[in-house]
């Protein structure tokens, strides 16, 4: 049996729906486009099982429900996010125990963050924005679009030092950009691991941020989660 959880502005759009057949997903519109940094997006070419086997349940979902934005079973084993609107697709399997939250003011077309209660400094977050751009590299090679993030990372309130933690990675494959920093400043001293990416005019950026002190041992699995990410099909 299959469970289904969606948001509020699923309700509205199903109610539109069923009401004048007319469907318009508000509730992922913009209200402002933030600097380069956050427009960078990124993504890995990695299939994983519960991905390939959300694939054509989300097929059979689309014209029903297209704002889904997760599907659990009763086992709660499939974490897999499902998160669509206009323009935009995605799948995303953040790790066991972590929860969704939406920010109340959007400064983006679409953004979702991810949080585990008893690991604070530990999260995911995703953005999508509409660009001119048709692929990753019309904004820069990844060297170029490294030390972007870099700078736009070194000019935040409380940064005071920013530094590659490795050679910036292209996925040729997905068209994609990897980028590891560290950020130390008032909020501490974290690792930040970006997967940038640009499909048909939009940035999808996810980021995982974590203690220096903890990515040692959480480095597999927060890679593991930035490799579940997706572009679906719109």
């Amino acid at each position: 049996m299959i469970k289904f959880r969606y948001d509020a502005s699923c309700v509205r759009l199903l109610f539109l729906h069923f009401l004048s057949l007319y469907i318009d997903c508000k509730g992922f519109k913009s209200i402002t486009i933030k600097s380069p940094f956050e427009r960078i997006v990124e993504q890995k070419s990695f299939l994983n099982e519960e991905v390939i086997a959300l694939l054509d349940r989300r097929k059979l979902l689309q014209g029903i429900l297209p704002c889904v934005t997760s599907i659990t079973t009763d086992s709660g084993k499939d974490r897999t996010v499902d998160r669509s609107g206009k323009g935009f697709s995605y799948f995303f399997t953040p790790p066991l125990g972590f929860t969704s939250s939406n920010k109340p003011l959007k400064t983006h077309l679409d953004e979702i963050n991810f949080f585990k209660e008893d690991e604070r400094g530990y999260k995911y977050g995703i953005t999508v924005d509409p660009v001119r751009i048709s692929n990753l590299r019309e904004f820069g090679s990844p060297e170029e679009v490294a030390q972007r993030v870099i700078q736009a990372e070194s000019v935040r309130d409380g940064v005071t030092d920013v530094r590659l933690f490795q050679s910036p990675k292209e996925d040729v494959y997905s068209n994609s950009y990897e980028i590891s920093f560290i950020s130390q400043g008032s909020r501490g001293n974290n690792h930040v691991v970006n997967r940038i990416y640009v499909d048909r005019n939009m940035l999808y950026v996810i980021t995982a941020q974590i203690k220096v002190s903890k990515f040692e041992e959480k480095g597999d699995e927060i890679m593991t989660a930035i490799n579940s990410f997706v572009l679906g099909q719109k």
